[in-house]
């Protein structure tokens, strides 16, 4: 059957020595879907020498015995606009990838190895021209949910996916919260502060705290971790989540016997390229990472940039330092003050989301980085995504990267 989405979010598994792209999307009707594709090889290219017998090299490839390799080619290629034959080296798991590269560059007839060092799931995308925050048409058959995945269907591909000229986003759920910690010493340590205030707000209207008992803080671990996968959003935002939040939370709950479950697989989140936290299936967005695209505000907290794009003007704001939370805590009467306060950064949060969330689809789709990477990675990195997804397509070889 042929399957319309909107892709979202991709990762990648191996599973007994087989890899498999995930792409989480959004179908035509609305439906949130996982689709798995195991018929992807990934590669890299050994540059054969002026002069050097490319069947030769491959000999000497063969004697090496890795059991991961599944193929061999000769193909030729550009490096910098210069003709250059390559061995191009099929690889059944990605993972071996940066072992195999390091020990080809020592074989006699081998220039360079290149390549080794893009992720197989970037791989996926540039290859096959898919797109993230794009639309693609696949043929793909509907499996038996057997992982436990918080979705509505999934399938296995039996093609790869292809592009649709088609812009719109479809009907998106975006969770935006903010937390509070309660330290009278200092900054807040995961191991001894708790959570005290969690509020969040969602784009259909809603919103909630989650408040500790006292400095119980169990309850609103528990109760947001339960939110999020109640209310399964597909869009997470927050404002310097990605430095502070992500890590706080989940070093929380393991403190306190817990696991930190907000994604679709049943993991935890963690960090990635570019700095970034990954939640499976989700796409989090850290708007701090946004900041830099206004240089007019100097000082880029939550309340200059919610003021600078109109979401709140920084007069009509209740402002704590976070020093004083837990004065404002123990005081009962103040207590509802950070609250209000609390409630008021998560406002922010999703007004400065609704101002930058097109911008940020757009650039993802341009440069081609899934959504959730492209606010962490630098001007230059989105530039070169952008000229290695157009270089595959006239068969020019990516350089090495130059840190």
């Amino acid at each position: 059957m042929k399957i319309t989405f909107w892709l979202l979010d991709v990762n990648y598994e191996v599973k007994n020595g087989t890899p498999e792209i995930w792409l989480w999307g959004i179908d035509d009707s609305g439906k949130r879907v996982l689709i798995i594709d195991r018929n992807f090889l990934a590669y890299f290219y050994a540059v054969v020498e002026d002069g050097a017998d490319p069947a030769k090299v491959i000999e000497e490839i063969r004697k090496e015995q890795n059991s991961f390799i599944v193929k061999l080619e000769v193909v030729e290629r550009k490096f910098f606009g210069k003709p250059v034959k390559t061995i191009k080296v099929y690889c059944k798991d990605p993972d071996f990838i940066p072992k195999y590269a390091k020990a080809f560059r020592k074989l006699e007839g081998v220039k360079d190895c290149l390549e080794d060092d893009i992720r197989y799931s970037m791989r996926y995308l540039i290859d096959n021209n898919v797109v993230p925050c794009g639309w693609h048409e696949i043929e793909a058959a509907e499996e038996t949910n057997t992982r436990g995945v918080q979705v509505d269907k999934v399938y296995t591909a039996k093609t790869h996916p292809k592009l649709l000229e088609k812009a719109e986003a479809p009907q998106l759920k975006i969770l935006g919260f903010s937390a509070i910690y309660y330290s009278r010493e200092g900054s807040p340590k995961p191991d001894r502060n708790p959570v005290i205030i969690i509020s969040v707000a969602t784009n259909r209207g809603e919103e909630k705290q989650f408040l500790a008992d006292d400095k119980n803080d169990k309850p609103v671990l528990e109760a947001f971790i339960n939110y999020v996968r109640k209310l399964d959003p597909d869009i997470i935002v927050g404002y310097g989540v990605n430095g502070q939040d992500w890590q706080y939370l989940n070093e929380r709950c393991k403190k306190l016997g817990l696991r930190l479950h907000v994604d679709k697989a049943g993991t935890e989140p963690h960090t990635s390229v570019y700095g970034h936290v990954s939640i499976t299936g989700r796409t989090n967005i850290d708007l701090f990472d946004f900041a830099g695209e206004f240089p007019e505000v100097k000082v880029k907290t939550l309340e200059n940039l919610a003021d600078y794009l109109g979401v709140m003007k920084i007069e009509n704001r209740t402002l704590i330092e976070d020093v004083d939370f837990a004065d404002y805590w123990d005081d009962k009467e103040k207590r509802e003050i950070l609250k209000k306060f609390s409630m008021e950064n998560t406002h922010c949060v999703m007004g400065i989301a609704e101002a930058i969330l097109d911008f940020a689809m757009q650039l993802s789709n341009l440069v081609g980085l899934p959504l959730d990477h492209v606010g962490t990675a630098a001007v230059g990195f989105r530039v070169e995504w952008f000229l290695i997804k157009n270089a595959q397509k006239i068969g020019e070889l990516i350089p090495k990267r130059i840190e």
